[in-house]
């Protein structure tokens, strides 16, 4: 029943609580009153109308408002009475209205009394059902928080296990956890966090591919660190290994939380787990390249100085401590100034030179460190540095800022190279240069003047016999006719000997002048001069056209009539003579390999050929391989041709066999 009426009381508490519902009830029961007490017929009648507004009173507002409106019943009962003419002492102040009296204050005050408790009960089942529904909203989150946090843990790439305080009990792990160390959930919740963790005195085989044997001192070790997560709460970056499902030791970074409960005590730990394999496989070919790099810069026989941001030098090598006769902890610490720092006055070198350095001199070296603060780099800056018993040791520099990945400057590395023995084999080559040059002038003054001076002789030699030969003739026997003519022929080819001799020697004094050069047109009008000065022969000449190279046309002019030249005697004897001019490459595929990097070029013929094991003297002034009488020369052609490439940056080489004819291959620079 009390069920059943639960939801009416529930109403009707509602509507009480309502603003203005209970002064309107209140007026309703007045409003009652009245109109009871004036057509009531008697006393009794009207004062038991009262019973309304108290009763009103006491539902509305408690005991306290049923009391007042119950004393107040008797007053105001009277006083309406008087207002509408009736005499209510006889009514009111017998013991029947007395009692009538006292019972509207014992109702106003019982009812009020019953409605308080009836409100304060009601309150604290409200209250009570809000506090039930909050515990049950508070399990609802928390529960849904701790799915929220298994789901978060589980799709987590880190291996996380929990463990309580007391027993040191695995109560979760995730996927990731299990992954890692090859285990199923079975097996590790419930246990404990050695059942993972390596055996002391066994050898492992670790992801890395080393080899390690767990010993006590590992878990000593590993005990100090647990020893710190006791008195911090916390850890961070702990290292160690567990084994996974191959067997393996795995490198595992970890961070260990301690777990709070609502009363601020420990109640267990949170520990995430990260394999560090491959961070520990760069880490490991990091300090292999750090390593080969300290070895190259260690061993350099350059002089290498690495200096931080604040200019102070961190790191110098051998080479660079030999160079300035310092001890490492001289140098370390300090800057590249404090031993490259010099002042005007006279010096002695490290090469036993004295040498005086004018303030001029030091500013103009200096100023090129702008160049430095502004590109980053330098290259070729030469200076001094002081040895450390005071000479001076010229150098060259080649400084480069460092930077970090976000481009701000981190310091310096440079490479210092002693230009000690440069500078004294520059002036030593500048030496014979200039002894060379005066040598090449004597020597071409030499060769003109005997040049000059023989022609006098030979001219006399050459017209004194033919003298001999047109007067006297008719008195000389023939064996002296045939020596007069012997001796003009020798002088004749004396003669040719000195114009080649000139013309060899003004081919290494000739000033170049290079532009595009049409070698195809140069050979073919030779070979046309060749034929109208051989006009009986008929030579089956070949060029290739377009041809074209870069280098002095008036030398390859004298180049290529020498080779063509050649290529035109010695295929005198041949039934079918040919001569070919053209790309090597095209005309003769057995050209030597290490030339074919730039264009060879081939002068090519079917003549007689010669020996390759006298290929040596081909190329030397006055050198030949064939008897004067049979091919008739001075030996100063191929030599000239030689002279020629060289002065061209190329080079010339031949390829033959008696019979088989010659191939003259030549490059240009």
């Amino acid at each position: 029943m009390a069920d059943r009426a639960s939801p009416l009381q529930n109403r009707l508490a509602d509507r009480l609580r309502r603003p203005g519902t209970r002064p309107l009830l209140f007026a309703l029961s007045l409003l009652v009153y009245l109109l009871l007490v004036l057509t009531g017929k008697n006393i009794g009648h009207t004062a038991s109308a009262a019973f309304f507004p108290v009763l009103t009173a006491a539902v509305c507002w408690g005991w306290r408002a049923g009391l007042a409106a119950g004393l107040g019943a008797f007053p105001v009962n009277a006083l309406l009475l008087a207002a509408i003419g009736i005499d209510w002492r006889i009514g009111m102040l017998n013991p029947i209205g007395l009692t009538g009296h006292v019972f509207f204050i014992i109702l106003g005050l019982l009812i009020g009394f019953l409605r308080d408790l009836y409100l304060q009960r009601r309150r604290t089942e409200l209250l009570l059902e809000e506090q039930i529904m909050q515990r049950s909203a508070d399990l609802e989150r928390a529960r849904s928080a701790e799915q929220r946090l298994e789901s978060v843990l589980e799709q987590s790439a880190d291996g996380v296990f929990i463990t309580e305080r007391d027993t040191e009990k695995i109560l979760l792990v995730n996927r990731a956890m299990l992954e890692l160390a090859g285990m199923g959930r079975e097996e590790i919740i419930g246990g404990q966090p050695y059942c993972f963790m390596p055996d002391i005195g066994t050898t492992y085989r670790t992801t890395l591919g080393e080899e390690i044997t767990i010993d006590m001192q590992y878990y000593e070790k590993n005990y100090l660190v647990q020893q710190k997560f006791l008195e911090k709460g916390m850890l961070r970056g702990w290292e160690y290994y567990i084994i996974n499902g191959r067997g393996e030791l795995v490198p595992v970074e970890a961070n260990v939380t301690q777990l709070i409960d609502g009363n601020g005590n420990r109640a267990g730990a949170i520990s995430m787990l990260r394999d560090i394999t491959e961070r520990k496989r760069a880490e490991s070919e990091l300090n292999r390249a750090n390593d080969f790099l300290n070895n190259i810069i260690e061993n350099s026989v350059e002089c290498i100085i690495v200096s931080d941001s604040t200019g102070h030098i961190t790191k110098i090598n051998r080479a660079g401590l030999a160079l300035m006769g310092y001890e490492l902890e001289d140098l370390i610490g300090t800057t590249p100034m404090s031993v490259s720092s010099v002042e005007e006055g006279l010096y002695e070198t490290t090469a036993g030179e004295e040498i005086w350095l004018s303030r001029e001199d030091i500013e103009s070296s200096y100023a090129r460190m702008g160049d430095f603060l502004r590109d980053g780099k330098i290259s070729n800056y030469a200076s001094y540095l002081r040895h450390k018993d005071g000479r001076l040791i010229e150098v060259e520099h080649n400084i480069t800022m460092l930077y970090d990945p976000q481009g701000s400057p981190v310091g310096s590395v440079s490479m210092t190279r002693d230009r000690t023995m440069r500078r004294r084999m520059e002036r030593e080559l500048s030496r014979q240069s200039e002894l060379l040059s005066q040598a090449n002038r004597e020597l071409e003054s030499f060769a003109y003047s005997v040049s000059h001076d023989l022609r006098a002789p030979l001219r006399s030699i050459s017209g004194f016999s033919e003298a001999l030969e047109e007067d006297f003739s008719h008195q000389l026997p023939d064996e002296a006719k045939a020596y007069l003519q012997r001796i003009r022929k020798a002088s004749g080819r004396m003669a040719l000997l000195i114009d080649d001799i000139l013309k060899l020697s003004r081919v290494s004094r000739h000033e170049m002048r290079r532009g595009q050069v049409d070698l195809s047109a140069l050979a073919s009008d030779i070979i046309a001069q060749l034929r109208e000065h051989s006009p009986g022969r008929n030579v089956a000449c070949t060029v290739e056209p377009g041809i074209t190279v870069h280098g002095d046309e008036n030398l390859l002019h004298i180049m290529l009539q020498n080779l063509l030249d050649n290529a035109w005697k010695y295929t005198i004897r041949q039934a079918s003579p040919e001569v070919y001019f053209g790309r090597a490459d095209e005309a003769d595929p057995r050209a030597p390999a290490h030339e074919r990097s730039r264009p060879i070029f081939c002068v090519r013929d079917n003549g007689v050929g010669f020996d390759m094991a006298f290929a040596d003297k081909l190329f030397g002034a006055f050198q030949r391989l064939h008897a004067e009488q049979d091919f008739p020369g001075t030996g100063i052609g191929l030599a000239t041709v030689q002279r020629i490439a060289g002065r061209h940056g190329g080079r010339v080489w031949a390829a033959s066999s008696p019979g088989n004819g010659a191939r003259f291959y030549f490059t240009l620079g």
